[in-house]
């Protein structure tokens, strides 16, 4: 059988088989699970690369950890890019609390839960944190900050 590439939830390539009648077979469950855990494992990475504190802060499996619950968010609310995966995993390690708990108004979770597409979320997200944050409403851990 040859190998041909096939886009999984993420964005990631992988192979799989392709039958006689050159149709592509699916990835099975744990192609896609092995496949996601790569892509998280490297957006914690690429967070402790870009901001060091945090593995030192909380060390390196609880950066991974919330990745992955950051995952879980974005999925619940139609959201697969890894950038965004980043960005609310940062908001979180920063803030200290997820983004869908951040705002007492509520504002964040109408974002999440609105039928933006996924970059138009991202980007009303980042201004409302900003605002959040230019508000005094959140503050970023002293630790981190410095």
């Amino acid at each position: 059988m040859k190998k041909v590439l096939f886009f999984i939830c993420l964005g990631v390539l992988t192979s799989c088989s392709v039958n006689k009648e050159t149709q592509m077979d699916k990835p099975t469950k744990e192609q896609i699970e092995q496949y996601d855990n790569q892509l998280l494992k490297e957006v914690g990475e690429n967070l402790i690369g870009d901001f060091p504190k945090l593995s030192t802060y909380y060390g390196n499996k609880f950066v991974h950890q919330t990745v992955r619950q950051n995952f879980n968010l974005a999925k619940r609310h139609n959201m697969v890019l890894t950038g965004s995966i980043y960005v609310l995993a940062g908001y979180q390690l920063f803030f200290g609390q997820p983004v869908d708990r951040m705002d007492k108004s509520g504002e964040l979770n109408k974002i999440l839960t609105s039928n933006l597409d996924e970059l138009e979320k991202m980007a009303k997200i980042n201004q409302r944190v900003k605002f959040l944050e230019d508000n005094k409403v959140i503050r970023p851990i002293k630790a981190l900050a410095q």
